[in-house]
């Protein structure tokens, strides 16, 4: 049985799921504070790694508040 890779996201989708600009996108990839995928120098994300940037920033939002 064959196991189906879940899709990767490109830059653009990123972009517009968090309605952000390319290089906000980027720098939070720079940063480390959005984890990322780099194949043949193109950038790639998975839905896990959406998530969990979104996780760690309502889990510090909700420690700061």
């Amino acid at each position: 049985m064959a196991i189906t890779p879940a899709p990767l996201l490109t830059v653009a989708e990123v972009c517009q799921r968090f309605k952000l600009g390319k290089s906000k996108v980027f720098e939070l990839v720079a940063t480390r504070q959005l984890e990322s995928l780099k194949i043949d120098g193109a950038r790639r994300f998975t839905e896990d790694q959406l998530a969990a940037f979104i996780e760690r920033r309502a889990t510090a939002s909700r420690a700061s508040a």
